[in-house]
């Protein structure tokens, strides 16, 4: 993916999904960081961006659905689960980046290009 089509992904999004707030998070700031970010060729920020994202839309959901969300990813992600609120497809894709958003927060692995870019179609 590059620079100029993150753009136009972002470009698409319909203005509820762009305008998305909540209590602590505001998906058209971080969206917004995520692109600058990505253009400045820092990996590592990407992965976290993408998994910040994650975690904040993971406990969204589960609000939306007047459940409480944990204050772990992957806890929010398993409940999901355990409600069929989540499609297959989309649990595992959230899970890998996840791992990936912890290997760059714990410094599990070195993280690149490459690993941002799949953060980043996982998102």
């Amino acid at each position: 993916m590059t620079p100029a089509s993150l753009g136009s992904v972002l470009a698409r999004l319909t203005t509820s999904v762009h305008d998305y707030c909540a209590e602590n998070f505001d998906l058209k700031e971080d969206l917004g960081r995520l692109e600058r970010v990505r253009g400045v060729t820092a990996p590592e920020a990407v992965v976290l961006y993408c998994a910040r994202i994650l975690e904040a839309l993971a406990a969204s959901a589960l609000r939306a659905a007047t459940l409480k969300p944990s204050t772990t990813v992957f806890s929010n992600l398993d409940t999901l689960q355990q409600y069929n609120l989540i499609p297959v497809a989309t649990r595992c894709r959230a899970h890998a980046l996840r791992r990936a958003g912890n290997a760059a927060r714990h410094v599990f692995r070195r993280i690149r290009h490459d690993d941002a870019e799949l953060a980043l179609s996982f998102l």
